[in-house]
């Protein structure tokens, strides 16, 4: 029996009782780093992606088309038609 508690009292658990917890700290500290890290890489990768397509969609926007130099212009039998403001027809 002297044995065994000697044995239990000579583990690292009754000799350094907060070394594991701090261990434990340590990877916490590093599971959110890491986390944080994932989020911002997301952010900056969906922030990047959401400017292409706003500058996609705004090429696409009929005041953009007129400031170009085109107009937009239709006649009762056609569909619209996107042509140079100094087109002649």
């Amino acid at each position: 029996m002297k044995m065994r508690y000697e044995k239990c009292m000579a583990s690292r658990a009754f000799k350094e009782p907060l070394q594991r917890i701090n261990e434990q700290y340590i990877q916490v500290d590093m599971y959110v780093k890491s986390l944080q890290n994932s989020i911002i890489n997301k952010y900056k990768d969906k922030k990047n992606e959401m400017i292409t397509l706003v500058s996609k969609l705004d090429s696409l926007s009929p005041l953009k088309t007129l400031t170009r130099g085109y107009c937009i212009a239709r006649n009762e039998w056609e569909k619209y038609k996107i042509c140079r403001a100094s087109y002649k027809r």
